[in-house]
């Protein structure tokens, strides 16, 4: 949404101003743009040296972050 800025201290706050950018946008006969689709995991794969991925695998595990390998 251009120029839409918000923040709270609550999720709810922080949605209340997207909620008055739209009211304004509708008064204005402002364009109001589609949703952005989440058809993204957040998941990135990268293929790197066996090496490599040792020295990042070993510190991950120690310190509880997942870490996942496929073939």
């Amino acid at each position: 949404m251009p120029g839409c800025i918000s923040q709270g201290d609550t999720a709810e706050e922080a949605v209340a101003v997207d909620a008055t950018w739209i009211t304004v946008a509708l008064e204005d006969g402002g364009p109001i743009p589609e949703p952005v689709s989440d058809a993204y995991s957040g998941r990135f794969v990268l293929r790197v040296r066996k090496s490599l991925h040792r020295l990042l695998a070993e510190p991950a595990a120690k310190e509880g972050v997942a870490w996942t390998s496929s073939s």
